[in-house]
């Protein structure tokens, strides 16, 4: 029986020795195929630390089985970064972006893919969210050029002296949907055009690097 276990254990060391736990890309051995990282036409479990001066790309990333799985970041120059995590093939924890030559900010908060809290900061506009299991919306909006805020609780936000209701909430597409009411009557519907993010969009994004 000891034998036997021996010969398993020298057999998976041998294994093993085939596959790095961490690489370094550029890599003439890693490549990207059906949508999963492969080294050596094998699909990568491990860590790939980025860092291409022709793209002036840097960046670590965790991958299990060819896909991505666990924290990760990628950034360009001083310009943008992208910072997420990963669990079970689903967004869970802290997702940022940062964009200076857009002056754009945004911090997010995933649990099971599905988002739970929203900030972004522009010149125009401030944005702190938090949505519940329903996908209401909590929290502020501030436009700032202006100076107003709107308070929305449980999905619902009012200006008396517009005599104007807001309703805020996320739909079954993951879309943040705005619906504006006055006087108790729907007046208008804006569906925002920008999902939030998905594990697909930041694989995308990911590999498309490493092409």
């Amino acid at each position: 029986m000891k034998q036997i276990l021996l010969v398993i254990v020298l057999i998976i060391g041998i294994l093993s020795c085939g596959m790095p736990k961490e690489v370094e890309y550029p890599n003439e051995n890693l490549k990207i195929e059906n949508n999963m990282v492969l080294y050596k036409n094998k699909k990568y479990t491990g860590k790939i630390s980025i860092e291409d001066e022709g793209k002036n790309v840097t960046g670590e990333i965790n991958l299990k089985d060819g896909k991505l799985e666990g924290g990760g970041f990628y950034k360009i120059g001083d310009v943008y970064l992208l910072e997420y995590n990963i669990k079970e093939g689903k967004l869970d924890g802290k997702f940022a972006i940062k964009d200076t030559n857009d002056n754009f900010e945004m911090l997010s908060e995933y649990k099971d893919g599905k988002i739970r809290k929203f900030f972004t900061e522009t010149e125009l506009m401030i944005t702190d969210f938090s949505f519940d299991e329903e996908g209401r919306v909590n929290g502020t909006e501030e436009a700032v050029s202006v100076g107003e805020t709107i308070a929305f609780k449980d999905g619902f936000g009012e200006r008396p002296d517009w005599g104007m209701e807001f309703k805020k909430y996320i739909n079954k597409d993951g879309e943040l949907v705005e619906e504006t009411y006055k006087n108790g009557v729907l007046d208008d519907m804006y569906i925002s055009r920008d999902k939030f993010y998905n594990s697909d969009e930041i694989t995308k994004t990911i590999f498309g690097v490493l092409k």
